[in-house]
């Protein structure tokens, strides 16, 4: 069964709650849902930046038309998120992978200095510093 993990910014439940919710719910059979709220757990200030609410951020407030346009997006997205195949391991494009290789000669050249640095010994105790690599999951 796939996991989904939610991190709230708010308790309320405004506009971003209700297109959450309309996310989650093609996923409710499917998926086990953890959600998490960042008030919660003591982080005083959120700043959110939201480039398509323009208007209101009370959902009863919003016009229909934009309430349909919300609901059909975030329907589209959801859409989108069911056909993925969660058990195949991801593709990683080249960039990520030179990215990869140079934090690898890096953190193996501080692992060789100082064997207790405690960045090399995580990234030995994966075998990342060898032939393994975090995105072949199996």
């Amino acid at each position: 069964m796939m996991k989904i993990t939610v991190i709230n910014g708010t308790e309320k439940h405004g506009v971003t709650y209700r297109l959450k919710e309309l996310f989650l719910q093609p996923f409710q059979e499917k998926a086990e849902t953890t959600e998490y709220y960042l008030p919660r757990w003591g982080i005083p200030k959120i700043t959110v930046f939201t480039g398509k609410l323009m208007s209101d951020i009370v959902w009863e407030k919003l016009s229909a038309r934009k309430r349909s346009q919300f609901t059909k997006n975030i329907n589209r997205l959801s859409e989108k998120f069911l056909t993925v195949n969660y058990e195949k391991s991801p593709r990683t494009n080249v960039i990520i992978k030179i990215k990869f290789l140079f934090c690898r000669m890096m953190q193996q050249s501080l692992h060789e200095n100082d064997p207790e640095y405690l960045d090399g010994k995580y990234w030995a105790e994966r075998g990342w510093l060898g032939r393994k690599r975090p995105r072949k999951v199996k």
